[in-house]
């Protein structure tokens, strides 16, 4: 139900973002902290990965820990038992690089382009059968652009995939 309602204040304009100078690996550690319990569960092991030092930059941590929750429970959702899911931030030309790498079966590269749309689902199936709404995707993406992102994913069939963000050190935001 929360991410209904977060797709229609995107869809009709009112994300609003409220920044402030923040940490941003304290920010995704929270989140990789709050998915443990998940990933314990699931036998899959969570690491989290980072290059210092990072710099506070501006952001919503609220709006990013809810796209780091949404990407990392999408990995552990689509991750093997017995694996890994892969968390890592680092400096990339100004600009702050978040990765998420699952080991699951990975997306066909004719589906990729379902991806951050809309109720749009994949053929791939969680590996405990989990659920989806095919709304969490499209929610990460808009967090993304409304930081002045980027987002975007690379997968191979029979190895998983990586979800990758680009967030901008100094985002210059319009409106």
């Amino acid at each position: 139900m929360n991410n209904l309602l977060d797709v229609a204040k995107i869809e009709s304009g009112h994300l609003e973002l409220e920044l402030k100078l923040a940490n941003l690996v304290a920010v995704v550690g929270q989140a990789v902290a709050s998915n443990r319990l998940l990933a314990t569960a699931k036998q899959v092991e969570l690491a989290f990965h980072y290059e210092p030092p990072l710099p506070k930059i501006s952001i919503d941590s609220v709006k990013i820990q809810q796209l780091m929750n949404n990407l990392i429970n999408n990995a552990l959702k689509y991750t093997y038992p017995q694996t890994q899911v892969e968390v890592n931030m680092r400096w990339q030309k100004g600009d702050i690089l978040i990765s998420v790498t699952d080991q699951g079966s990975g997306i066909p590269s004719n589906e990729l382009e379902k991806l951050f749309k809309p109720f749009s689902k994949t053929s791939v199936k969680g590996t405990q059968n989990e659920p989806g709404t095919g709304l969490g995707l499209l929610i990460c993406r808009q967090v993304v652009e409304a930081h002045q992102g980027r987002i975007w994913v690379e997968s191979e069939m029979g190895k998983g995939s990586t979800f990758y963000v680009l967030l901008p050190i100094k985002p210059q935001l319009t409106g």
